[in-house]
C-alpha cells in the first residue's frame, strides 16, 4: 500500500491508476467521516461524497487551493465533507418539522368531526378571554394577525402563561371535566 503522499501525488499527477486507488482510500475516510460526525446524513451518503470528490477535482485544478491537497487524508477527508454535510443539515431541519404532513391527505369523518367539536368548545364554552387568546394565536399562526402578545397588548411571557391555560381548558372540556377558570 502507498503512502499518504504517495496517493496524493498520484492523484496530483492525473494518472487514471494512480488516481482510482487515491479516490478509493478517499471513499473510505469520507464514509468513515460522515458515520462518525454526521450519522443522520447516512442516507445522503452518495451526495455527501459526489459533492467531496467534485470539490477534491476542482481544488486541484486551482492553483490556490492545490496546496491544500496534502497529508493527512483523514484531515483533508473532513475538510472536504463538512461544507456539504452542514448545508444538508440546514435543509433538513428547514423541512423536518412539517414531517409527514407534506403530503396532502383526504379528511376523515372522525377527523373532521373532533375539530367540529374542538372549534364548538372555543365558541360556546370557553370564557370569551380564553377563545380571544387562541383565535389570535390561530391568526398569528396562519399568518393573518400578529403575534399572540401584540394581540393581546400585553407581554410575552403573560401570553404564552394565557395561551397554556386555554390549551388546557380546551383539553379538560374535550375530556368531559368541569372548567373552574375564571375570564382573562
Amino acid at each position: 500500500m502507498p503512502s499518504e503522499e504517495e496517493l496524493i501525488a498520484g492523484f496530483l499527477s492525473g494518472k487514471p491508476l494512480a488516481e482510482a486507488e487515491f479516490v478509493e482510500v478517499m471513499q473510505r475516510h469520507i464514509r468513515a467521516d460522515v458515520r462518525n460526525n454526521f450519522r443522520s446524513l447516512l442516507p445522503q451518503l452518495g451526495d455527501i461524497e459526489q459533492s467531496a470528490l467534485l470539490t477534491l477535482c476542482q481544488m486541484r485544478e486551482n492553483p490556490r487551493e492545490v496546496a491544500r491537497i496534502c497529508p493527512p487524508i483523514r484531515a483533508l477527508s473532513k475538510y472536504l465533507v463538512d461544507a456539504p454535510a452542514r448545508v444538508l443539515m440546514r435543509i433538513r431541519k428547514k423541512t423536518e418539522p412539517l414531517g409527514k404532513w407534506d403530503e396532502a391527505r383526504a379528511a376523515t369523518q372522525e377527523g373532521t368531526q373532533r375539530l367540529k367539536e374542538l372549534l364548538d368548545i372555543v365558541s360556546e364554552s370557553l370564557p370569551e378571554g380564553m377563545a380571544r387568546t387562541l383565535l389570535a394565536q390561530s391568526a398569528h399562526e396562519m399568518g393573518d394577525g400578529p403575534p399572540l402578545h401584540e394581540a393581546l397588548g400585553i407581554d410575552r411571557r403573560s401570553a404564552d402563561k394565557r395561551l397554556a391555560r386555554a390549551r388546557i381548558a380546551v383539553l379538560r372540556i374535550s375530556r368531559g371535566d368541569e372548567l373552574e377558570v375564571e375570564d382573562e
